[in-house]
């Protein structure tokens, strides 16, 4: 199967540095500075760090590039039952904490991109993504935002992306592996000794691990979660680099970029 892309006309957005070498599978990787890797297809990917402020300043500096497409792969957490560590959703809806939604699943290019890795054998659910102001780090706080929004998943930074985006006039999607599931409990140090780009502080990471050793019980779940999500993103990676994330040049263009707000 051919794809006669653009690879310059899509660039890949990723919150933490943990990610893009799963991606890429590539180590050396500089926050902030976008670079091409042939891992994905040649295509500009920029690790922006958490939150939407970050995100959103990642999208410019991608539409800066003269890019006309972002896709913002990534992490995110379950929440509800159905989520299970290692699955793959392409959000047809996003939502933020005001009630703000964006829908994606009537845009040519999110139907384009689906379309072509359903062809390379992937089979990304469709849920919705609740996009938090803060880490949703515990199952009481998750099954609220389900209740709540109805909705599947959970991350920080995928309404920021999708809604500047929109704004800039560039096409967006999203591809996202569950880590942590509704039930998960993150550990304080995990949430506390890490930098904007989701490395571990170790001259704060290790003290506060040692002098709570509890948090070994909930760290060992989340490093075997992360190790399945991880090799799952490397999965999505190769079949980017090959051919799903550059449908062809000029396609998929929307007549208005405000047609998906809600």
């Amino acid at each position: 199967m051919n794809t006669a892309a653009d690879p310059g006309s899509v660039g890949i957005l990723i919150a933490l540095s943990l990610e893009a070498s799963a991606l890429a599978g590539v180590g050396a990787l500089h926050p902030g500075v976008p670079i091409a890797t042939g891992a994905c297809g040649g295509r500009q990917l920029l690790i922006s760090g958490m939150g939407a402020a970050r995100a959103r300043e990642g999208v410019r500096t991608l539409r800066a590039l003269g890019l006309r497409r972002v896709l913002n792969v990534g992490f995110a957490g379950g929440l509800h039952e159905g989520c299970r560590t290692g699955a793959l959703y392409m959000p047809h809806q996003i939502r933020a904490g005001q009630g703000d939604t964006i829908i994606l699943d009537d845009r040519d290019w999110w139907c384009e991109l689906r379309t072509t890795l359903q062809s390379c054998g992937e089979q990304p659910l469709a849920g919705s993504l609740y996009s938090a102001a803060s880490p949703l780090s515990a199952p009481g706080p998750r099954h609220a935002a389900h209740c709540a929004w109805q909705v599947d998943l959970v991350d920080m930074e995928g309404y920021a992306v999708a809604d500047e985006a929109l704004t800039l006039g560039m096409e967006v999607a999203l591809l996202k592996v569950i880590l942590d599931q509704w039930n998960s409990q993150l550990p304080p140090c995990v949430l506390q000794c890490v930098d904007p780009w989701g490395r571990p502080r170790w001259l704060e990471f290790i003290p506060d691990l040692l002098y709570h050793p509890r948090q070994c019980l909930q760290l060992w779940p989340l490093l075997c979660a992360l190790r399945v999500a991880r090799l799952r993103l490397r999965r999505l990676g190769r079949v980017l680099g090959n051919r799903a994330a550059g449908c062809r040049d000029g396609a998929g263009v929307s007549a208005s970029p405000d047609a998906g707000r809600r």
